[in-house]
């Protein structure tokens, strides 16, 4: 079997074992997908870069704290979801006057200086369906969301999901389903609002 045909649970069984080269190829499959989940919870760049790092940090400090019974890739987002988690915590202890705390909700959001007047091309985004997506996306729950991102972002199975959150399969599909059914209000509203402007 090729290199590259090894399932990331043999890659893992090497790795244990002493073969520290694989964990490049762990990596290569997994960097990108880690900084994006983490990016799209946090909202924030530095955050989600720490974020891999401290997975890979954990990884190749840790060797034996993956148990090759279970799916590598339900373990290793169940760890950046608690990295994460950990990084959301501390947000809420240390505000500083990059944070805000938005009105309705009680979240703690990044504060941006906004720009007293619109270029072309900001305005041309602001009715970009993609940005519409995103606010909705806001505006979910923090579970909602999160389930969201590993879901249809991440392409995670109902029972990986389930895994990392530490819920049932089945009150995933719910927590989905009431994800899908306010995202889909948010959307109606923002475009209707959009349209008569």
């Amino acid at each position: 079997m090729g290199k590259d045909m090894r399932n990331d649970e043999e890659l893992m069984v090497e790795y244990a074992a002493g073969h520290t080269e694989v964990l490049d190829e762990i990596f290569t499959r997994y960097k990108k997908r880690m900084f994006n989940y983490a990016f799209r919870l946090l909202q924030n760049q530095a955050d989600a870069e720490d974020v891999v790092a401290e997975l890979f940090c954990m990884l190749s400090g840790k060797k034996d704290a993956y148990e090759p019974t279970h799916k590598f890739s339900t373990w290793f987002y169940t760890v950046a979801h608690n990295i994460c988690m950990s990084k959301l915590r501390m947000r809420k202890r240390t505000i500083g006057m990059w944070f805000q705390r938005e009105k309705e909700s009680g979240e703690l959001k990044q504060w941006d200086v906004p720009d007293r007047a619109p270029s072309p091309a900001e305005a041309v985004q602001t009715r970009d369906t993609a940005s519409y997506i995103k606010q909705a996306v806001e505006k979910l729950g923090f579970l909602e969301k999160e389930a969201l991102i590993l879901r249809e972002y991440q392409k995670l199975r109902y029972d990986e999901i389930a895994a990392i959150l530490g819920f049932t399969g089945a009150k995933i599909k719910i927590i989905l389903y009431r994800a899908r059914q306010k995202l889909k209000k948010q959307l109606q509203r923002l475009i209707a609002e959009a349209d008569n402007v």
